[in-house]
């Protein structure tokens, strides 16, 4: 492989050229990919649930409106669909229905 790529002058990165076990999986955008299931990386989980708690609270104080909250949670639980989610996709619907929020 590292011949080939020679012959087109590319090279592989050193340090994320490594070889793991598929028992571990790999991060790719965002999920972590193992054998039987795709999860969404714990970053990312991390940042949703602090940005679902910024939004709620400015639409406690007013400060932003529904339609705004709509499209940017829309966005996310579409990015997570692609992951075995279903649960953490109930739980956010659950949360934002309490405060009367719709994203159908």
């Amino acid at each position: 492989m590292t011949e080939f790529l020679d012959q087109l002058r590319l090279k592989i990165h050193p340090i994320k050229n490594q070889l793991f076990e598929t028992l571990h999986g790999a991060t790719f955008v965002g999920f972590r990919v193992l054998p039987t299931h795709i999860r969404v990386c714990t970053a990312n989980l991390r940042m949703g649930r602090l940005r679902l708690r910024y939004y709620l609270k400015q639409y406690r104080h007013n400060q932003i409106d529904e339609l705004a909250i709509r499209r940017s949670l829309n966005s996310w639980l579409a990015h997570v669909s692609h992951a075995d989610s279903y649960q953490l996709r109930s739980k956010i619907l659950h949360i934002v229905e309490e405060y009367g929020i719709g994203l159908a």
